[in-house]
């Protein structure tokens, strides 16, 4: 689990490793809920590209529905004429 310490921090531990604010570090679970039930480290949520690019295909889609749509008003307004 990737977590990212909220300041600067030094284990007290055997071998004292220490971290710096903003660093990032893989951590097992249980490790990486330590640091965060202490408020000494966050999780670090990454956010997909997928997302993004998909975001942007849904809106030409839609974009591109509602002007066929306005197309399709149009034909049957002239059609009951």
């Amino acid at each position: 689990m990737k977590i990212r310490f909220l300041q600067n921090y030094e284990e007290k531990a055997c071998d004292g490793e220490s971290y710096e604010e903003r660093q990032v570090v893989d951590k097992s679970y249980r490790s990486a809920m330590h640091f965060i039930n202490r408020n000494l480290a966050e999780e670090v949520v990454e956010a997909k590209a997928e997302t993004k690019t998909s975001g942007k295909k849904a809106a030409q889609k839609s974009a591109s529905k509602a002007s066929e749509g306005g197309a399709e008003v149009e034909k049957n307004e002239t059609a009951g004429e």
